[in-house]
């Protein structure tokens, strides 16, 4: 069990933020009355947004005390993977004793065989890792300044959905934390909402759930199919004019020059709307 008075490196990097906020703007450049203005509405927002971010990680840690065994470690940030010229960057750890020599470039992670294999690149914005019973767990973290989204399996499969899926799967695949590692959790962090949200996983009053053991190969198997489908859809020139929302059309201003609309209007055996599932095999 984790102790209270500790601090995790979420919480002091926020403080740390605040810090660097003041000496920046206490630095004196030449500035209009417009831009000293503008700098101070900007000084504003963004301590509230870091005081807010360093609540959140104090909840987000104080959620993690009675399960896992230290305070959850954030080992990467920015970590881009497929993309020589990221990827050496941003492979330091976050450990300030890890050497330059840690620094290597990620292969893309492959999708699919033969003629329809794909490499997919992406850049994780944070992992998180700790221990529980002795197992070293992993958490994929990606912010969002806006509202956070609302994802399913389902979406997966559909494929309107897939970054946190494939997040998990790269950090896998890559061994960046090694073969006996297995995800905890994955979920989006909001940063001018309530801070980290689980997804994938149901709430429970007994505290963070863990994502079930079969979650990981069976998103696995899906990104197999469905982005090899997506990929050739889109070499195809296959581009759906297609919205899941049926009320998509109610409040917007465009409602009536909107293709999505027109679509709507024709009769099904026209076959204006399709999906790229028919390209998996």
């Amino acid at each position: 069990m984790l102790k209270q008075s500790e601090e995790g490196n979420s919480i002091r990097l926020a403080e740390k933020f605040l810090e660097l906020l003041a000496e920046k703007f206490d630095i004196n450049y030449p500035r209009s009355e417009l831009q000293t203005a503008l700098d101070q509405i900007e000084r504003k927002l963004l301590a509230e947004w870091a005081e807010l971010y360093c609540e959140q990680s104090r909840s987000y840690v104080d959620d993690l005390l009675p399960i896992w065994e230290q305070i959850p470690e954030t080992r990467f940030r920015e970590l881009s993977f497929g993309n020589d010229r990221e990827s050496v960057e941003s492979i330091e750890s976050v450990e300030s004793d890890k050497s330059d020599d840690s620094a290597e470039t990620l292969p893309a992670i492959q999708f699919g065989k033969g003629d329809q294999q794909i490499n997919i690149e992406g850049r994780i914005d944070r992992i998180d890792v700790g221990y529980k019973d002795g197992q070293e767990l992993f958490t994929v973290i990606d912010y969002k300044t806006g509202k956070i989204p609302s994802v399913k399996n389902e979406d997966i499969s559909a494929g309107t959905s897939l970054q946190l899926a494939l997040y998990a799967v790269a950090v896998m695949r890559l061994k960046l934390l090694g073969e006996n590692a297995t995800p905890w959790q994955v979920g989006y962090w909001g940063i001018k909402e309530k801070g980290y949200v689980a997804k994938f996983v149901r709430n429970s009053k007994k505290g963070p759930q863990q994502l079930a053991e079969e979650t990981l190969a069976h998103w696995e198997e899906m990104l197999e199919n469905v982005l090899p489908a997506m990929v050739q859809s889109i070499r195809q020139g296959e581009f759906p004019v297609y919205s899941t929302n049926e009320k998509c059309i109610e409040r917007c201003p465009f409602n009536t020059i909107c293709r999505v609309n027109q679509i709507r209007s024709l009769p099904p055996q026209l076959e204006k709307i399709w999906s790229f599932q028919k390209n998996i095999e």
